[in-house]
C-alpha cells in the first residue's frame, strides 16, 4: 500500500521545476501535458498567500510521483532550481522515480541529467508535429498507471 505523500495516493503525477525566466515557454508545455491527463505540481499551483515557500514546494515534491526539470539558459542561476534538481535527482535514484530533463535552450546538462535522454524542444514551435510528439512522450513517461488519458479534442 502506498504511503501518504508518496505521490500515488491522489497526489501529482509529476513536479515540474523551472526558472522564472522560462515561465512563458513552460506555461504552454504545462497546458499541453494537462490536456493529456497529467496532474502536475508546480509553483503557480501550490504556492498560496501566507504559505511558506520552501515547505510548500517540498510538500508538492513529496506528493509527486515523478520529476520534470526544464533546462533553459536561466535554469543554472536560481538557487531553488538547483535545490529542486538535487531533490528530484535523489528521489529518482533512491525511490526509483522517473526524472525527465526537458531542454529548451543550448545548455550543458549536469552529469546526472545527462544520463537521461532529454525531451529536446530546442528550436521547436508549439504547432510543429515533433513538439506534440515530445509532449506525448513526456506525458507517457510520468502519467501514473490508472490515470486516465484526456482525449484529444
Amino acid at each position: 500500500m502506498p504511503s501518504p505523500g508518496d505521490g500515488r495516493d491522489g497526489g501529482y503525477d509529476a513536479f515540474i521545476a523551472y526558472a522564472e525566466e522560462d515561465t512563458a515557454w513552460v506555461t504552454g508545455f504545462i497546458q499541453r501535458l494537462q490536456a493529456k491527463g497529467v496532474k502536475l505540481a508546480y509553483d503557480k499551483v501550490v504556492l498560496q498567500p501566507s504559505k511558506k515557500i520552501t515547505h510548500t514546494l517540498e510538500q508538492a515534491v513529496l506528493e509527486s510521483t515523478h520529476g520534470i526539470i526544464v533546462f533553459g539558459k536561466a535554469s543554472k542561476s536560481p538557487h531553488w532550481v538547483e535545490a529542486m534538481y538535487e531533490t528530484l535527482m535523489r528521489r529518482s535514484i533512491e525511490q526509483d522515480r522517473k526524472f525527465v530533463p526537458v531542454l529548451i535552450a543550448d545548455v550543458q546538462l549536469r552529469e546526472f541529467a545527462n544520463n537521461h535522454v532529454p525531451a529536446d524542444f530546442r528550436g521547436l514551435a508549439e504547432d510543429e508535429p515533433r513538439y506534440d510528439h515530445l509532449v506525448d512522450l513526456v506525458a507517457q513517461a510520468v502519467r501514473r498507471r490508472g490515470t486516465p488519458q484526456a482525449s484529444a479534442s
